[in-house]
């Protein structure tokens, strides 16, 4: 249904512009999905970051509708860039991009966390962390 995917997207987007904290430091399982990226270089300027993501939301609610966030976190602890993934348009094994600038952000570690939310019609039945991704974005 439309109307759901831009209820679903709506939700998801006020969200994450009312919320200018990075998500909690839960450690997130395997079990439910898991993100990754190679190591790289952060360019001059600002440019899309891809990463990978796998969701498996068939083992926290089979046969629903599913939606994730995706996190970027620096060094510090401060959230960067997020993105959103939905069952409506979608694959559950993916990729997405984070855009991000030089300018304000700091070099080094970088953690993808992932929030996983399960849906029966209209309701949401449960939300669960995926394992996180972990890398190296250094100067050249």
């Amino acid at each position: 249904m439309p109307t759901k995917r831009l209820l679903v997207a709506l939700t998801l987007a006020c969200g994450l512009v009312l919320s200018t904290l990075p998500p909690p430091t839960f450690a997130g399982s395997a079990e439910y999905g898991r993100t990754w990226r190679k190591d790289g270089v952060l360019r001059a300027g600002c440019h899309d970051y891809r990463f990978q993501y796998r969701v498996r939301p068939g083992k926290v609610q089979p046969g629903n509708d599913w939606a994730a966030e995706f996190f970027l976190v620096d060094r510090r602890g401060r959230g960067v860039a997020s993105e959103i993934k939905d069952s409506e348009i979608d694959p559950r094994r993916g990729k997405g991009t984070f855009g991000v600038c030089r300018s304000s952000t700091v070099p080094g570690r970088f953690k993808i966390r992932g929030k996983l939310s399960v849906y029966d019609g209209w309701w949401l039945v449960d939300e669960v962390w995926i394992k996180p991704g972990r890398f190296r974005l250094g100067r050249r």
